[in-house]
């Protein structure tokens, strides 16, 4: 299920196919790409005939390939405010202990 990098940073409702038609899903702020949402009785028929499976969603974030200037400015802005932190620290703290 692809998201935006406002919905996975911020959460959202999104829409989602199933089986049966639409269904809404809610993202919670924060969301990693690769993390899973399911939505329990929407799949399809259970083997056994007692109500139907679950349907998993793997939520993928999109990001563009080519930004506008402005984009490219609310990027700069945005790693500002993180004052420069570094997701990789840890590895290489956990790695020399």
């Amino acid at each position: 299920m692809p998201l935006s990098v406002v919905e996975a940073l911020r959460g959202a409702e999104v829409e989602v196919p199933t089986l049966s038609g639409r269904k809404t899903l809610r993202v919670a702020p924060g969301t990693r790409h690769g993390t899973v949402a399911r939505l329990r009785g929407e799949g399809p028929p259970r083997p056994n005939g007692k109500g139907k499976a679950d349907i998993h969603y793997r939520f993928v974030i999109e990001l563009p390939k080519d930004l506008t200037d402005a984009q490219a400015k609310a990027v700069d802005a945005l790693a500002k405010t993180f004052n420069g932190a570094d997701p990789r620290a840890k590895l290489f703290e956990e790695a020399s202990s």
